[in-house]
């Protein structure tokens, strides 16, 4: 409720964060407790503390990105269980400061996978360890901790998300997850059902460029293009038949509430 600080110095961030969080954990030790922590890094700018300034061969965002390995490391000492994900792709308009989504499409901001695919590392005792490609979305993380504590989700409310424990259980199980909905702002860009994925228009991440329309939507199957390169819609009418439908439905099941970003 009040302004503590103005302008804070950016090098000292992950630091100061790291040191709050660990307090946090300290203290709370002995009755259950919730920590969220988002870094700031390495959203661009990116900075770094003296101690790791020009330790990393992938400079400024490499030297980030040894400080928030550090942060972790020192919340497991203090912790034995942690979520850590990020929330988009890199910000390609700078380049090497601003990540990479490998061999992925785009980047932030954009519908493609290399603005929407990240990964996500959870480990502790409710945790079988495995490597996960199963579809999921930080959408899923409220009802999956909410499934794990044995809390009951409000009656009445339609979440977007679905549980996970499931599949962190055992992770041979199939994901409850088997759709997602490709947003910019209110409009839908593309929807996918297990590998494929369809795409109804398209922009670049960022400009003044308008939204391009597609006559006919195009198809990716995600399992053999991750790339998003090859169009296959006319090898399976049948595939882009249901993935329409899918999203007909979905968009029919409520109302785009007005942009509070729009502008006037």
């Amino acid at each position: 409720d009040k302004e503590i600080e103005r302008e804070p110095d950016q090098t000292q961030l992950t630091k100061r964060l790291t040191e709050v969080a660990t307090k946090y954990i300290r203290s709370h030790q002995k009755s259950p407790f919730f920590l969220y922590l988002a870094h700031p890094m390495p959203h661009f700018p990116v900075y770094a503390s003296t101690r790791f300034q020009g330790v990393s061969d992938r400079g400024k965002y490499g030297d980030t990105i040894e400080e928030l390995d550090w942060s972790v490391g020192e919340i497991l000492q203090t912790l034995r269980q942690l979520v850590f994900t990020s929330d988009n792709g890199p910000w390609l308009s700078y380049k090497q400061a601003g990540g990479s989504a490998g061999p992925l499409r785009d980047g932030k901001n954009s519908h493609c996978e290399g603005g929407f695919r990240v990964p996500c590392i959870m480990w502790g005792g409710m945790v079988k360890p495995g490597h996960i490609t199963q579809m999921g979305s930080s959408l899923d993380l409220l009802p999956t901790c909410c499934e794990m504590v044995g809390v009951n989700l409000p009656a009445g409310i339609q979440l977007d998300g679905v549980s996970l424990l499931n599949v962190l259980q055992d992770n041979l199980a199939d994901s409850k997850r088997e759709e997602f909905f490709f947003y910019r702002g209110s409009l839908l860009y593309a929807v996918r059902k297990g590998k494929y994925k369809l795409h109804y228009m398209n922009k670049s991440a960022y400009g003044s460029d308008p939204v391009v329309v597609y006559d006919k939507p195009k198809l990716y199957d995600l399992g053999t293009d991750p790339e998003e390169k090859y169009d296959i819609a006319g090898q399976y009418p049948e595939v882009v038949k249901e993935l329409d439908q899918i999203a007909t439905r979905h968009k029919a099941s409520f109302e785009v509430a007005e942009s509070i970003f729009d502008l006037k």
